[in-house]
């Protein structure tokens, strides 16, 4: 639901969103945030997705205004809507490259390797290549 609502079709997102309002799927996500899913592999993650999926909808020009009414109504909500939730979301594939994970090729790891000391200020002292006279 969530790659569903991030890339859709042309026209989609608003069909899909019209048939959540019809059959009440807002609120039977909302039943679900209000659960443990212990029975869920990584629950926090899908609940974040599940979260993620409610903002999308919620910006809807055509119906994001029918999603957010069902939403503020919604005490559940209330514990979710300011949470940042890519925090809980798993480590996807295309992500490995920038935190260096565990599988393929430990090519970067940008945002988890740390400077030491012996490179610490040596950032800016890369030399560039020579230039070529065409």
């Amino acid at each position: 639901m969530h790659d569903l609502l991030r890339t859709p079709p042309p026209g989609t997102p608003d069909e899909f969103i019209k048939e959540a309002l019809r059959c009440q799927l807002i609120e039977h996500i909302l039943t679900l945030l209000d659960q443990p899913l212990s029975d869920v592999e990584k629950a926090g993650s899908c609940k974040a997705h599940l979260v993620d999926s409610c903002k999308i909808m919620a910006e809807s020009l055509v119906y994001g205004e029918q999603v957010s009414k069902i939403l503020q109504s919604s005490s559940v909500w209330n514990d979710y809507k300011d949470q940042r939730h890519d925090l809980f979301i798993q480590t996807s594939s295309h992500m490995q490259a920038l935190t260096g994970g565990s599988t393929g090729p430990q090519i970067a790891g940008y945002l988890t390797s740390s400077v030491t000391s012996a490179t610490a200020g040596k950032q800016n002292m890369i030399t560039p290549p020579p230039l070529v006279d065409n």
